[in-house]
């Protein structure tokens, strides 16, 4: 993977600013936040072009440093979004390196010895069984071989964006038929013959008597006829009326009186 930017850890810019909470500077002692700088220039660029100041500015505030200024491995994929940490390495075989960097989008920082000091280098690109790599130090390339023994390899690859795969549009679907209401059968009306009520019989006298309950007041007037009649029959004779005419006549109040006396 070619690097599209990089940086020497004593760059005038940055080389007197102290590292984390120590009076240790980026230009003795910033080989690492260098290499990492060039990492996130190299997985983010354009869009970010991180200087050795700006990582160191960043593990402070945001605990990605212990014992002052030692980078916590942990807290490097958290810089950028870009960055995934796919482990380390201590075998220290310089060809492992190699056909990691082989797969394309992926570093390596690597630990090794300057002067019998640690130092951290940037390795880029394969060849052969041998590493190209930055030295933040001298800020030029070279072989990893050329610094004798690998101590340790952190490897690193680009965090691919993850392409979302549109949902098959589904066919269209024809339009529901409305649900078709069964024909009922037609309503026959039965005529109805009219109702005719029968008509009560009228009640005669007799009836309405014989239903109706004998009170003391009708027995009564039965009395009174009685006696009215008896009466009759006894002036009539002193009208001076014929004979044939006074008897029938006495005759008939007297059947008439013993009639309403019975019923009384």
């Amino acid at each position: 993977m070619e690097l599209p930017l990089w940086y020497g850890q004593r760059d005038a810019r940055w080389a007197n600013i102290k590292m984390g909470t120590t009076t240790d500077t980026i230009g003795g002692y910033g080989c690492l936040i260098t290499c990492i700088a060039i990492m996130v220039d190299a997985f983010d660029y354009p869009k970010n072009q991180a200087k050795p100041v700006d990582v160191n500015t960043w593990l402070t505030k945001n605990g990605g440093y212990t014992g002052g200024d030692l980078v916590i491995w942990s807290a490097v994929p958290r810089i950028t979004g870009s960055i995934l940490a796919q482990g380390t390495a201590y075998s220290g075989n310089i060809a492992e390196v190699a056909n990691y960097l082989n797969k394309g989008n992926c570093l390596c920082i690597c630990e090794v010895r300057m002067n019998g000091y640690m130092h951290f280098v940037l390795g880029y690109k394969a060849k052969g069984g041998d590493v190209w790599v930055h030295d933040p130090w001298t800020n030029t390339q070279k072989l990893l071989s050329s610094f004798g023994k690998l101590y340790s390899a952190h490897f690193y690859a680009k965090s691919m964006p993850v392409i979302p795969v549109p949902a098959p549009t589904p066919a269209p679907q024809p339009p529901a038929q409305p649900e078709r209401i069964p024909d009922l059968p037609p309503v026959v009306v039965v005529p109805q013959p009219p109702k005719t009520e029968t008509p009560k019989p009228i009640e005669t006298p007799k009836e309405i008597i014989k239903d109706n309950k004998e009170t003391p007041m009708l027995k009564g007037y039965r009395t009174y006829i009685a006696l009215a009649f008896a009466l009759v029959a006894l002036v009539a004779p002193q009208f001076g009326l014929p004979t044939n005419i006074s008897e029938p006549l006495v005759a008939l109040c007297l059947a008439v009186a013993a009639f309403f006396r019975a019923k009384a």
